[in-house]
């Protein structure tokens, strides 16, 4: 599920990338145009040509849209499916790893312990 996701994103950004290099290369069709002074059919393409760039734009414009819905969605079907197998979020895994250093140094102070009263209880045995 999460490769079609995968994909689905990747194909997006793609597409956005291409409509990008499309709007420049319109964009500056039309400038170089326009600074020509070419005449009644040179402004029709350029109109032409602004025309397209609007609509590339308008495109880009919901492929952006469709990439955010697009990761808002993956994000709720990882965070269902999480929630779903029970997995321990980030901050709880940051409580029980403190919970265990706590846990450690209490075990070494007892160890300590024990060895200091096993060596006082030889020395009490040897009197």
């Amino acid at each position: 599920m999460a490769e079609i996701v995968d994909k689905a994103i990747l194909l997006g950004l793609g597409i956005e990338n291409k409509v990008k290099e499309m709007v420049n290369e319109l964009v500056e069709a039309g400038e170089k145009a326009k600074s020509s002074g070419l005449g009644a059919v040179k402004e029709a393409e350029n109109r032409f040509v602004d025309e397209a760039v609007k609509v590339v734009s308008e495109t880009l414009k919901h492929a952006n849209v469709a990439k955010e819905k697009a990761e808002s969605m993956a994000v709720e079907i990882a965070e269902g499916l999480a929630d779903k197998l029970k997995l321990a979020t980030k901050d709880e895994l940051d409580v029980v790893e403190k919970l265990a250093l706590i846990a450690r140094e209490k075990a070494e102070a007892l160890e300590k312990r024990v060895k200091a009263l096993e060596v006082e209880i030889q020395e009490l045995n040897k009197a």
